[in-house]
C-alpha cells in the first residue's frame, strides 16, 4: 500500500512540475499559439515581412479575450480607415499575445512575415523591444 502512495505522489508532482515548466516555456515566447486574427494591411506579398501590432487586452488569456477574433494592425494602423476592410487570418504567434503585468492598452509589437499557401497564412515573433 505504501508503495502504491508513494507512486500517486511521484506522479502527481511530476505532472505538476511538467505544468510548471510548460508554463516557463510558454511566458518565454516558445509555445506558439494559432488564432484566427483580423489582419489589416495594405498590400502584402508571400515572403514580406512586416511591423505589426496587437493591443495586450485584445490577447489570448486576456481577460477581456472575446469570442471574436483578435486584431492585428501592420502598415501603422487600418491603411483603407474602414475597419470592415480587415481580413481574417490564422495567424501564429511566437510569443505571449496577453502580458499580465502589462496594462491591457499596451501594444505588443510583432515581426510578422505572410507565408503563402501554408497554415498559418502569417507568422509573427515577438519583438523583444516594444521601441523597436
Amino acid at each position: 500500500m505504501a508503495r502504491v502512495l508513494v507512486v500517486i505522489v511521484l506522479l502527481v508532482v511530476g505532472a505538476l512540475g511538467g505544468v510548471a515548466i510548460w508554463d516557463r516555456l510558454d511566458q518565454a515566447g516558445h509555445i506558439p499559439h494559432d488564432e484566427k486574427t483580423i489582419v489589416y494591411s495594405s498590400d502584402w506579398q508571400n515572403g514580406e515581412y512586416k511591423t505589426c501590432s496587437t493591443l495586450n487586452g485584445n490577447g489570448y488569456k486576456s481577460p477581456e479575450h472575446s469570442a471574436r477574433p483578435q486584431n492585428i494592425l501592420c502598415d501603422g494602423g487600418v491603411p483603407s480607415g474602414r475597419l470592415e476592410d480587415g481580413k481574417v487570418f490564422k495567424v501564429r504567434f511566437w510569443g505571449r499575445t496577453y502580458i499580465k503585468t502589462e496594462p491591457l492598452e499596451t501594444s505588443l509589437l510583432w515581426n510578422c512575415r505572410k507565408n503563402g499557401g501554408d497554415d498559418p497564412s502569417i507568422t509573427c515573433e515577438q519583438k523583444q523591444d516594444r521601441n523597436q
